[in-house]
């Protein structure tokens, strides 16, 4: 029971501890409400007024405004480096292509070689003596 009783003790005592270090007084958040609550209401005023939202807006203007210097270096290398990818990617295709196309014209020519097989030895079923002139 004692054990209890202390155990008992210890979570009401760090509970209150707990509570005490986060509770935040009102008289020092209002102002940080105040100031939140005008930005909500300029933004839906904005919103509003223009039809547009603040995110559209800043994705806009963040393509308008001009770069630096080096994030213009950084964005033509990003280009370069997409189109060379781009370049690669279609020889490979290109290439894969001509791999199939000489992969088909082989089965083609194997199926010829069987078909003109396969004649001979029709031919060769239905007349037995040529075969055995040739042999």
């Amino acid at each position: 029971m004692k054990k209890f009783c202390m155990l008992f003790g210890a979570v009401a005592i760090s509970t209150l501890i707990i509570s005490s270090v986060s509770a935040v007084p009102q008289t020092h958040s209002e102002p940080i409400i105040q100031i939140v609550n005008e930005i909500e209401k300029n933004r839906a005023v904005l919103e509003d007024k223009y039809l547009i939202s603040i995110e559209d807006a800043k994705t806009s203007l963040s393509e308008i405004l001009p770069l630096g210097i080096l994030d213009t270096i950084i964005q033509l290398l990003v280009f370069l480096i997409n189109l060379i990818y781009g370049i690669v990617n279609f020889l490979l295709t290109i290439m894969q292509l001509a791999s199939l196309i000489t992969l088909l014209l082989n089965a083609i020519t194997v199926l010829i070689d069987t078909v003109s097989q396969f004649i001979e030895w029709l031919m060769n079923l239905f007349n037995p003596q040529t075969q055995a002139l040739t042999s």
